[in-house]
């Protein structure tokens, strides 16, 4: 069943969003490839930030699997020279990256127009995040910048699991 998702203001950012009021979510799995998804929806009130936070761990492993799953299909594109199929799935790919780090970090990020420096706040994240994830925002259909989101995946899954141990 298809659904229209009104995105707020503060999500209209680019890459992730143009200036479209609304997006469709066509099926269950699509949701991992609507940018920011959940944080919509605690803007839209249709779920709560506790909620969130509450469901991150099963959230964030869904979204580490689905990079895994989407990760050879990117790679194909590149190498096909298909840098603007690409460039899509770079982009979900990017902003369930942000994603996980700030539940990671018990953060909810709830506003894009800041989003360097709500990042530079948190005290879990790979070592030169700021600098890596400014070179995929700004260059999303480059082949190195998948070789920088696969680098970045691997660093905070790592991180993801040890913080879980510790727990």
């Amino acid at each position: 069943m298809e659904k229209i998702i009104f995105i707020p203001s503060q999500f209209r950012i680019e890459p992730f969003y143009d200036n479209s009021l609304e997006i469709r979510e066509l099926n269950e799995k699509s949701k991992l490839t609507i940018p920011f998804y959940n944080e919509i929806n605690i803007v839209n009130q249709i779920c709560n930030k506790e909620e969130l936070i509450q469901n991150a761990e099963s959230l964030i492993i869904d979204m580490i699997d689905y990079w895994k799953e989407i990760k050879p299909s990117i790679s194909e594109m590149f190498r096909m020279r298909k840098k603007e199929q690409a460039k899509d799935l770079m982009i979900s790919c990017v902003a369930n990256m942000i994603s996980i780090l700030s539940w990671m970090n018990q953060v909810v990020i709830l506003d894009l127009r800041n989003l360097q420096v709500e990042i530079n706040k948190l005290p879990i994240k790979p070592l030169n995040f700021q600098e890596r994830l400014s070179f995929l925002l700004n260059q999303p259909n480059h082949y190195h910048s998948l070789i920088q989101l696969t680098g970045l995946y691997e660093e905070i899954e790592k991180q993801y699991y040890k913080q879980k141990i510790k727990r």
